[in-house]
């Protein structure tokens, strides 16, 4: 059985994932309890949700900084689809 550790399992299961396999599919072929398929995508959207963060302040900076009314307008879409995920 695969440790969290090992980053060739888990790029594999959320792989998987991203292509809409589902989590007992995925548990029985890569040989990993459903539960570390669970924590893994967990986690991973939980990273991406810092990184989205990341670039939407980046983004308000960016059209202050420029004033650019459509990187703002960019920067409020980004916010409500980081909103959607976060729920």
């Amino acid at each position: 059985m695969p440790t969290p550790r090992d980053p060739t399992t888990k790029q594999r299961v959320l792989d998987l994932r991203a292509n809409s396999r589902s989590v007992q599919y995925i548990a029985s072929t890569l040989n990993v309890p459903e539960r570390t398929v669970y924590e893994w995508c967990r986690e991973a959207r939980a990273l991406a949700l810092v990184d989205l963060h990341k670039i939407q302040d980046r983004l308000d900076e960016l059209a202050e900084e420029l004033d650019d009314r459509r990187l703002f307008d960019v920067s409020v879409l980004l916010a409500k689809a980081t909103r959607g995920l976060s729920a």
